[in-house]
C-alpha cells in the first residue's frame, strides 16, 4: 500500500485526528440476532457502530460529509438487522471516499463521494449483510447486486422521499419498461442484467415498501437454510446470467 494512498492517509487521519464536531446523532439502538438469525431485542452496546472519526476522515467538505452520515446512519441499522443482528454484522470500521465503491470483509467500504450519489452507501452496506447469509451461495449468490440496490432504492425513498436522487429516478423509469424491452436489456447490458433487473424485481414484489422486504428476506433465509439448495430463480425467475441467442 502507497503511503499516500487514500486508504493509507485515511489510517494515518485516524491515528491523531477526529472531526471537529459530531457529525449527526448517533443512530437508534438496533437488534441483535438469535441462534436462528431472527432478531431479538437490542443490547445498549454500540461497538457494532462505526466511529463517526472513521466516516471520510479526509472529506473537507462538511456539508457533504453531513449528508453522507445522515444516509449511513439511517441504513446502518437496517443492514445489521438483515444480516442478523450485531452477533452476525461484521462492523464496519473504516470508510474512504474512493474512485470504486466495495464492501470489504475486513471492515472497509470504499465509496465514490458525490452529492447525488449519496445512496451508495447503503448499496455497499448491504453487502454486509448478503454476504455472510444463506443465499451467498450457489446461483443464489447471483442476485446479491440486486438485493444491495433494491435496498439502496428503500433507503433514498426513507432519507430522500419520492424525488430520490438521479440514481432512483432512473430505477423509477426503469420499472415502467414494458416485459420485452426488459429482455432486451438483460440480454445486451450486463450491468442492468446484474444490478437494476434483479432489483426491479424484489422491488415489486414488496410494493417498494421496506417492512415488505425484511418480511420477504428473512422468509427467503429461512426456506434456504431448510433445503439447502438454489431457490431465488424459482421464487424470481431467471436473471438471464448469459445472453442468448
Amino acid at each position: 500500500m502507497s503511503p499516500t494512498s487514500p486508504l493509507a492517509l485515511a489510517l494515518a487521519c485516524l491515528g491523531g485526528c477526529a472531526p471537529s464536531r459530531p457529525i449527526a446523532p448517533s443512530c437508534p439502538e438496533q437488534a441483535r440476532g438469535s441462534s436462528d438469525g431472527r432478531p431479538e431485542q437490542a443490547e445498549r452496546s454500540t461497538d457494532w457502530r462505526l466511529d463517526e472519526a472513521a466516516f471520510l476522515p479526509l472529506l473537507e467538505d462538511r456539508a457533504l460529509r453531513e449528508r453522507l452520515w445522515v444516509m449511513y446512519t439511517a441504513a446502518e441499522p437496517h443492514a445489521v438487522r438483515f444480516a442478523g443482528g450485531v452477533e452476525r454484522w461484521k462492523p464496519v470500521r473504516l470508510l474512504i471516499a474512493s474512485d470504486r465503491a466495495l464492501w470489504w470483509d475486513h471492515g472497509l467500504i470504499e465509496i465514490p463521494v458525490a452529492p447525488d450519489d449519496t445512496g451508495v452507501i447503503a448499496h455497499e452496506l448491504f453487502h454486509g449483510s448478503f454476504h455472510g447469509s444463506p443465499l451467498n451461495a450457489g446461483r443464489d449468490a447471483a442476485w446479491g447486486e440486486g438485493f444491495a440496490d433494491a435496498f439502496r432504492y428503500l433507503l433514498e425513498l426513507e432519507v430522500m422521499g419520492e424525488d430520490g436522487s438521479p440514481w432512483m429516478r432512473n430505477m423509477d423509469q426503469l420499472a415502467q419498461l414494458s416485459d420485452d424491452e426488459l429482455l432486451v436489456r438483460r440480454r445486451d447490458d450486463e450491468t442492468f442484467r446484474v444490478y437494476s433487473y434483479p432489483a426491479l424485481v424484489i422491488l415489486a414484489r414488496v410494493d417498494r415498501d421496506i417492512e415488505r422486504f425484511e418480511a420477504l428476506w428473512f422468509d427467503l433465509l429461512e426456506r434456504r437454510r431448510a433445503t439447502d439448495q438454489d431457490i431465488l430463480a424459482e421464487e424470481f425467475g431467471e436473471l438471464l446470467a448469459r445472453p442468448e441467442g
